[in-house]
């Protein structure tokens, strides 16, 4: 019989990397050294990397590089978009244009928590990395998604609907919906 490995999820870190490192080193998946020592578990986030605290870049190239790690390891780190993530592409790439809204994207995303030094720390792996985060996943029959952000479901109400018609519109990235069925 085969067993699987733990199943841990994280969500709004808001660039808080020092509670971050001591979550993650209580769960046992970080090591002194900061580096992956959660073998084979599963590790997933849940978005919002970014503003409100001292440095969302900070949180994400701790978690590019635990998926990295994570993966030499036999173990898995995924990511999904939070609502954060998706103010934060749309201020930089949109900056002052309007949004339609009575409003422009940079003031959207200051009034949501901005954090000035996250969008000045924006280097273009990150904006790759960021714009390629899935909206959704089935990870062993669970709906994973940003709890904060109903707004998803306009794109559809299974995984496959919101792949299909979010189509990788903000910086034309492919889009992928990750599924995990093992």
């Amino acid at each position: 019989m085969q067993t699987q490995s733990p199943i841990y999820v994280v969500g709004d870190i808001h660039g808080e990397i020092k509670k971050l490192e001591h979550l993650l080193k209580d769960a046992g998946l970080l090591g002194n050294n900061h580096s992956w020592s959660g073998g084979t578990s599963e590790l997933w986030f849940l978005g919002d990397f970014v503003d409100r605290g001292p440095d969302g870049i900070a949180v994400i190239d701790l978690v590019m590089r635990l998926q990295e790690e994570a993966a030499a390891a036999g173990g898995k780190v995924s990511s999904l978009m939070g609502n954060h993530e998706l103010l934060l592409l749309g201020a930089y790439r949109f900056g002052r244009r309007s949004t339609g809204l009575g409003s422009n994207f940079i003031a959207k995303w200051k009034q949501n928590g901005g954090n000035r030094k996250d969008i000045a720390g924006l280097k273009p792996h990150h904006l790759e990395w960021l714009a390629q985060l899935p909206l959704m996943a089935n990870v062993h029959d669970h709906l994973f998604l940003h709890a904060d952000a109903p707004f998803y479901i306009r794109y559809g109400k299974s995984v496959e609907e919101s792949k299909i018609s979010r189509g990788g519109a903000l910086f034309s990235i492919p889009v992928q919906i990750c599924s995990s069925a093992s």
